[in-house]
């Protein structure tokens, strides 16, 4: 018997907005559809490289979210110090941000 695999929509919409503001980001800032909806197709493109580099791939997409608000908005993309890949930020941002996302298990 088949059963879908949720996916990262599925995945997210329950713990992003905890996620964020853990992160830092203000709750009041926060729109998880919108940001999820407008946003989360985008990181197809970076799926492998994320997976090779062992973050699941929801948790890339929960990162990457993250820079879209403030304060992360400075560090990625158009940063005073030049471009920064939003796929490579994610990789390096990782450790900094996993704490704050649910285990594997629990996915």
């Amino acid at each position: 018997m088949y059963t879908k695999k949720p996916s990262h929509y599925d995945l997210l919409r329950p713990i992003l907005k905890d996620f964020m503001v853990r992160a830092g980001v203000n709750p009041d800032r926060i729109s998880v559809d919108g940001v999820l909806v407008s946003h989360g197709d985008k990181c197809y493109q970076y799926r492998q490289r994320w997976v090779d580099d062992g973050i699941p791939f929801h948790h890339g997409v929960a990162i990457y979210l993250l820079s879209y608000y403030f304060p992360f908005t400075d560090e990625v993309r158009e940063t005073k110090h030049g471009w920064v890949d939003p796929c490579q930020w994610v990789i390096a941002s990782y450790k900094r941000f996993k704490k704050f996302l649910p285990s594997e298990s629990h996915s």
